[in-house]
This record gives C-alpha cells, sequence and structure tokens, in this order.
C-alpha cells in the first residue's frame, strides 16, 4: 500500500510540474490560456456544509488567431495511451466541442519518447477497452521546451 501512495504522489508531482510547463510554453507561443479550475459542489449533511470534489470536462482553453483549443493534459510515463486514461466525461466534453469545428482533445507528454503529442478527439472515441493509443497515431508537437502548439492547426 504504502509504495502505491509513493507512486501516486509522484504521479502527481510530474502532473503538476508539465501543467506549469504546458501553460509556460503555451503562452510563449502566443497563446491566451485558461485553466479550468478543480470544480467541488457545497452539500447540505447533518446541519453542515460539506465540499465534494467535481469532476471538470477538461483542463485548458487556448486561443490563438489560428483557432481555439480545448484540451486535457496528461504526463505519462510510457509511449502510448492506455484506454484506462481516457475519461469518459472528459471525452463526452471533448467531443461535442470538436464536432463544432474546434480542436479538442489530449495533449500528451509521453515521458518514454521525451516528447510532446496531441491526440485529436476523433481518435481517442475509436480507443476500446485493452486497447491503446501508440504515439505514432498524435500529432508530435516536438519535446515540452520547444513545444510547437500551432503544429495542431
Amino acid at each position: 500500500m504504502r509504495i502505491k501512495q509513493i507512486a501516486g504522489w509522484k504521479a502527481q508531482k510530474d502532473g503538476k510540474i508539465w501543467e506549469a510547463q504546458f501553460k509556460f510554453f503555451m503562452e510563449r507561443a502566443g497563446f491566451s490560456v485558461l485553466k479550468i479550475p478543480d470544480g467541488c459542489k457545497r452539500i447540505y449533511f447533518g446541519g453542515r456544509i460539506q465540499l465534494r470534489a467535481v469532476k471538470t470536462p477538461f483542463d485548458w482553453v487556448c486561443a490563438s488567431v489560428h483557432g481555439n483549443l480545448f484540451c486535457d493534459t496528461k504526463s505519462i510515463d510510457s509511449d502510448r495511451i492506455v484506454y484506462s486514461l481516457i475519461e469518459p466525461h472528459q471525452l463526452k466534453a471533448l467531443v461535442s466541442l470538436g464536432r463544432h469545428g474546434n480542436k479538442a482533445g489530449y495533449i500528451c507528454y509521453l515521458r518514454k519518447t521525451g516528447k510532446v503529442y496531441f491526440f485529436n478527439w476523433d481518435r481517442l472515441i475509436l480507443c476500446n477497452a485493452r486497447d491503446s493509443i501508440s504515439f505514432k497515431e498524435g500529432i508530435c508537437l516536438g519535446p515540452p521546451e520547444k513545444l510547437e502548439p500551432h503544429l495542431i492547426f
């Protein structure tokens, strides 16, 4: 149990670092970037107010002269996205936005390759249980420190 907790804390820390890098490099590339904050709602229970976590549809809204991008970021110690990492509520929101002509999907830092890839909603929706998506099926945006998000458009 303790080893799993430590691994979970490390993954969270790596994810937070990647999100900070993502925001910095997207802004440097000329995008306006809005991070959707973690959500919570108030529940009245036993005469007291309790706060409960609420899942948000995705992490980021990015806009530039190229267009709008709605995305979730992932940092993965692999060279592929496995089905279990695709959140159904996020995919539903990204598909809805993508079908209206926006760019929408996952931007993943695949640590095994050392590069960042964009996976569009129309590929994510095809992923089934016991399936995975290789980095070769995404759009390579380069290493994190030289991110080229305009390649999505």
